[in-house]
């Protein structure tokens, strides 16, 4: 196989060394040449590998990679996202043996053929944390957002009602009403169930609704904080002091012309141009489609004026 080196979203350094360790593991021969990856072997066998952080995509490939080995392969320090979960349900369902899904390690016995089926899987937890975040900047009657498992946006719900939040949840949606006094917090980014990395940025705008200094601190990635020079265009109140965002509310925000340089960048200036009189341009705006289904259909149904420019 030949791959070229990984891309996405410029957020700092997303070195892939767990991935290619655990290849090497299984037999697999792999060669770096430039920008290139070649990768070979004549079969995968089962191994251990213990993984220095549990990451989330180094998890899924090892466990993809696990399944057609021959004999068992134990992953340790495996992440427990419901990302993960919802893969390993998903070849299960083709007839893999995967056992400790949702727990630190993993136990996989490969097998030589999987099947064909049908399978629908669940809901993305970071678009609906992203609606439920415009739903604390909203006025009006609220905002619901349905077909989801109010369990696995647990960190971001406990957060909300900590500082005031007034939600309604029920077993498979939530709807979050106007609140008239939040109290101001600092929160810290984790690997699941903690406070997910990818709605840092949009947690950041809730601040600017909110009296006194609150802060947020990334503690996955190093490049996390694209949003902040662009909130500042908007004369927002924010700044970084090494891994840590402050901020100091509330703040007036103002119209401006921004730029999107990441998924999470463009959804956090889209939230904050819901709190800024006046007409608001984000270019580079293709890359939210990566990441949200149909977005400026929901949000125009939820009464904003949005659109993308060709």
């Amino acid at each position: 196989i030949k791959t070229c080196s990984s891309g996405g979203c410029n957020l700092g350094n997303r070195p892939i060394n767990y991935h290619l360790d655990g290849f090497r593991k299984f037999g697999v021969d792999i060669s770096e040449i430039d920008d290139e990856l070649w990768m070979q072997a004549k079969s995968l066998k089962g191994t251990q590998i213990d993984l220095e952080f549990p990451s989330v995509g180094a998890t899924i490939n090892l466990m993809l990679a696990a399944v057609k080995a021959k004999g068992n392969t134990q992953i340790n320090n495996a992440a427990i996202e419901p990302e993960v979960i919802e893969v390993g349900n998903f070849l299960i369902s083709m007839g893999a043996k995967i056992k400790g899904l949702g727990t630190g390690s993993l136990l996989i016995t490969g097998k030589k053929h999987l099947s064909g089926t049908d399978y629908t899987i669940s809901f993305d937890r970071i678009e609906a944390g992203t609606y439920i975040i415009l739903g604390t900047l909203a006025k009006g009657k609220g905002i619901t957002v349905k077909n989801i498992d109010p369990s696995k946006l647990s960190s971001l719900l406990d957060l909300l009602r900590g500082i005031g939040c007034n939600l309604e949840i029920s077993q498979n949606e939530i709807t979050v009403f106007p609140s008239n006094s939040l109290r101001n917090f600092s929160v810290i980014t984790k690997p699941y169930p903690g406070f997910p990395t990818d709605l840092g940025q949009l947690i950041t705008v809730l601040m600017f609704i909110i009296k006194g200094e609150s802060s947020l601190k990334e503690t996955i990635f190093s490049n996390r904080f694209s949003h902040v020079q662009e909130l500042q265009k908007m004369e927002a109140n924010v700044v970084i002091k090494e891994d840590t965002i402050y901020v100091n509310g509330p703040c007036e925000l103002k119209p401006a012309t921004l730029i999107a340089h990441d998924l999470r960048c463009a959804a956090a200036l889209i939230l904050a141009a819901t709190l800024s009189r006046g007409i608001t341009f984000i270019d580079n705006i293709d890359v939210l489609l990566r990441g949200y289904e149909n977005p400026v259909q929901k949000l125009k149904y939820l009464g904003l004026s949005i659109d993308i420019i060709p």
